[in-house]
């Protein structure tokens, strides 16, 4: 997991290489809606946390990359219902 420190493009985030090993793996066939995401929110107390790089916010002091503070799975600057996949979430 990682990349070498001499791969060309190469971010200091995606540093320093390392093994990992996976014992077990299991991943949905469909994504999760976000109204789905919000039954958990609510059945759980999960807290919304902000912080969101993937917005429709226009923010021009932010790099491509930088998370938007203000963007969260329910607040992302553009529309979404409670069938579009849930996105921005941690």
């Amino acid at each position: 997991m990682g990349t070498p420190d001499n791969e060309e493009g190469r971010s200091e985030v995606e540093g320093p290489v390392k093994k990992i090993t996976i014992n077990q793996f299991a991943a949905g066939k469909y994504d999760i809606t976000r109204g789905q995401w919000e039954l958990f929110v609510n059945a759980t107390h999960r807290p919304v946390i902000t912080g969101c790089a993937f917005s429709g916010f226009e923010d021009t002091s932010r790099k491509d990359w930088d998370a938007n503070p203000s963007a969260s799975w329910q607040h992302l600057g553009f529309p979404q219902d409670m069938t579009h996949p849930a996105v921005c979430l941690t």
